[in-house]
């Protein structure tokens, strides 16, 4: 019989060489004093992946190598890769630790080997009793398995335990619900797949050895080589996009967003105070919400953000940013109506924070939850009144030009917020502690890359330059990105000033060819277009211009992707991977697709 599996468990279970799959005939050499070498395979593991593999659990969450280091093109991008029985490891030198190494898709990876569509798996709506319910692919996580995927996980944070972060981080998301199949030892068994793993139940052993993980990378690799196969497409060539599937009849569109709650519906928040859905490609005639009559709009005021919590589908509310008829910056929780998930409940409204606004501009409006932390992230614009003449930017004591780190999620205590405990300011008297980044103009769009955690955001400036600064997922927050001592890469106030203690922006460009104001965009990590994968779009509100922002051997390159005629004012994920577009003035919705 094939050895299939690895005991998921903290013992160090060594596998017997005859126990192993036949491996092809090519070796790594032995015994290189870097090197940790297993006669079982006859393969090496050295440098960070050596590092790597044994910090996050080694043989039992791996398994043995089976290939040697190589290159290989991965989704349109050449890495340096190496195959274990249970997963494949990818380096990434772009990216700070720990995300310099990522794990494959081996889940997704071996079902499409399969030919089976994941998509097509049954969902819940709702979380079951004793389980732990993703909403984000509508699966419950329960049992034997619940407790191996809990007890599990890459180490993050340096923390004793295994955090709900570090869990989706080894394994990913569920993406079937536990079901019976006939494995290749001819037998049926309980299973559940995962992004990156497939569980399986064993009731015959005792536990811990009642749950069992499959081999997926022996079975890939003996079985074709990765999937997708490697696309036939330079890895140094940058995508040529296409605004494609336009969807009419939004007005003054400033968000798009999902709910991850496996309806494949787009959220597009309107200027004016509404919320619209986007369903199968339709815009609905009536609107999600409607507050309208609460909000002051338009310039740079109004319904200016949606976000949906982590786990909506259990929760059924969501948080919005507006500008009320003061003026004011307000945070909200709005709840869905129980008979109809298409509506929302006007009355429902909850504030979470009210800032004041002395100026009618600059009111930043972008919200997201972190996808590590689940924390709130909200964009705050210095005020406005150009050239911040309350100088809010560099003022601690002020939530104006920064961006903010809230928890609306966890346990509040009875408040409508609470500071998380690792803020930067948390414990400083002299700062507010909601604080995460300052010295911000108006971040009007931001957003995290779903797969490194990177933030990036996208600073609108005043007379001469525009922005992108990029933080790394492994910050501790605190940055300065420096307005208003500098404008982008430049001095504002004096031709001569001090930048020490700033953060230094990661891309700029000026106002050249009728540029005015940038507009952030969003990480394509989606799987339909390789050419584009790790590639940020963001945009010009004025020219058009949609520029592509990538790493490459740590460093950065930015390249102008298409002159369109859109007037951009936002960007956005589906829940299929795309990106979309919003135009401003037509208020139509666009899906960008990519060829090389």
């Amino acid at each position: 019989m094939r050895y299939r599996w690895f005991i998921l468990t903290g013992a160090l279970l060594l596998a017997l060489a005859f126990l192993i799959p036949a491996m092809p005939a090519h070796r790594t050499t032995l015994a290189q004093t870097s090197e940790r070498c297993f006669t079982e395979t006859d393969y090496c593991i050295a440098g960070r992946i050596r590092e790597y593999w044994e910090q996050n659990g080694g043989l039992p969450v791996f398994g043995l190598p089976i290939t040697p280091q190589r290159e290989e093109v991965i989704e349109g991008q050449p890495l340096q890769v190496q195959w274990f029985e249970r997963n494949r490891l990818e380096l990434h030198p772009e990216n700070a630790r720990p995300y310099d190494v990522l794990l494959g898709r081996l889940g997704v990876d071996t079902l499409e080997q399969q030919g089976r569509d994941w998509f097509a798996f049954p969902r819940s709506d709702a979380a079951e009793a004793g389980c732990l319910y993703f909403a984000e692919t509508g699966q419950n996580v329960c049992g034997p398995i619940l407790s191996a995927w809990r007890a599990n996980g890459l180490e993050l944070d340096g923390a004793p335990g295994k955090t709900t972060a570090e869990n989706l981080a080894l394994f990913g998301l569920p993406i079937s619900p536990a079901q019976t199949e006939r494995l290749d030892d001819g037998n049926e068994y309980t299973v559940q797949w995962f992004e990156r793993a497939r569980f399986e139940v064993h009731p015959e052993n005792a536990p811990p050895f009642d749950v069992l993980l499959g081999l997926l990378g022996n079975s890939i690799q003996q079985n074709g080589g990765p999937v997708p196969p490697a696309p036939a497409t330079d890895p140094n060539a940058w995508p040529v996009i296409q605004m494609s599937d336009p969807v009419s009849g939004a007005e003054r569109p400033t968000t798009i967003t999902h709910a991850g709650d496996g309806s494949g519906r787009l959220f597009i928040t309107e200027q004016v105070g509404r919320i619209r859905i986007i369903e199968d490609g339709q815009l609905l005639p009536t609107p999600f919400l409607d507050i309208s009559n609460r909000v002051s709009c338009c310039g740079e005021r109004g319904l200016l953000s949606v976000v949906f919590p982590p786990n909506f589908t259990s929760k059924q509310y969501f948080y919005i940013d507006y500008t009320d008829t003061n003026g004011d910056t307000v945070i909200a929780r709005y709840f869905v109506a129980a008979d109809n998930p298409n509506i929302a409940e006007p009355a429902s409204e909850q504030v979470i924070l009210r800032i004041e606004q002395p100026f009618a501009n600059h009111n930043g409006g972008q919200l997201a939850f972190g996808p590590e932390d689940g924390y709130l992230y909200i964009g705050m614009g210095d005020g406005g009144g150009g050239g911040d003449p309350q100088q809010n930017a560099q003022n601690r004591q002020s939530l104006l030009g920064k961006i903010l780190r809230i928890n609306v999620e966890g346990n509040t205590g009875g408040q409508p917020y609470t500071i998380p405990g690792t803020n930067p300011f948390a414990r400083d008297a002299t700062a507010r502690p909601e604080v995460w980044a300052l010295g911000l103009r108006n971040p009007w769009r931001f957003a995290f890359d779903q797969v490194t955690g990177d933030l990036y955001i996208g600073d609108v400036g005043q007379d001469f330059m525009e922005e992108i600064n990029v933080q790394p997922a492994s910050s501790t927050g605190g940055e300065n990105y420096g307005w208003r001592v500098v404008e982008g890469d430049r001095c504002f106030v004096e031709e001569d000033c001090d930048t020490s203690g700033f953060t230094a922006p990661t891309i700029t460009y000026d106002h050249a060819g009728g540029r005015c104001s940038v507009t952030g965009g969003v990480v394509y990590r989606g799987r339909e277009f390789p050419v584009m994968y790790g590639t940020y779009l963001y945009a010009d509100y004025c020219s058009g211009d949609i520029w592509g922002l990538r790493q490459r051997d740590g460093e950065w390159q930015n390249q102008l992707l298409q002159d369109s005629t859109l007037v951009v004012s936002t960007f956005g994920y589906g829940e299929d991977g795309n990106i979309y577009i919003g135009d401003y003035n037509t208020g139509q919705i666009y899906r960008i697709t990519a060829t090389q």
